[in-house]
């Protein structure tokens, strides 16, 4: 009996060291199973992130190079018209008031026909070229395109065109309107072209 039975102070240190042993060995499990959750969750975010990382490029180089090739374009389109309007003051020697409404008239038409406002500075500067001055060339423009585009011809032959019907007729530019009306209905009805 005396194997048996143990002193209680004896018995309580024994299972308190014995609880503390149990208390140690949870402890070190726990922060064993910490660590490991943490490191696969800070494994799951380096995934998450990679993944990012990645669709983040790929958008970059599908979204960006349209968009760049799309400022390159604009570029280019506002350099053609400020080429072709350079030609206009060059041959009309517009400046001031008279030039920037010149401009506003090409862009003007640039939204309203089927022509861009380059195409309409070229149509400005062929009837500049063909003696036109710039009072005239406004009065004349819109009839110039309207004739192309009826006609499904180009503004410099449509310029030129317009240009030698009202100085070989007298005619006046806001006489223009009229005189693509005769054409166009000669060109209809007569099955031709220019």
């Amino acid at each position: 009996m005396s194997e048996i039975a143990l002193p209680a102070g004896t018995a309580f240190v024994d299972v308190e060291g014995r609880f503390d042993q149990l208390r140690k060995g949870i402890q070190r499990e726990g922060d064993a199973a910490a660590q490991s959750l943490g490191r696969r969750i800070s494994q799951g975010f380096d995934r998450i992130g990679s993944q990012l990382q990645s669709t983040g490029r790929r958008l970059t180089t599908r979204l960006t190079l349209p968009i760049v090739g799309l400022g390159v374009g604009i570029l280019k389109v506002a350099g053609d018209f400020q080429s072709s309007m350079n030609q206009v003051r060059a041959v009309t020697g517009a400046a001031g008031a008279e030039f920037t409404q010149l401009e506003d008239l090409a862009k003007d038409l640039g939204r309203t026909t089927q022509f861009s406002a380059s195409q309409a500075a070229d149509a400005m500067y062929f009837l500049a070229s063909a003696g036109f001055d710039t009072n005239e060339i406004m009065e004349a423009l819109p009839g110039t395109l309207q004739l192309a585009a009826a006609a499904q011809m180009d503004l410099a032959t449509a310029a030129d065109l317009a240009s030698n019907i009202l100085s070989g007729f007298g005619l006046e530019a806001t006489e223009l309107g009229r005189v693509n009306d005769a054409l166009v209905a000669t060109f209809q009805n007569t099955n031709t072209n220019v």
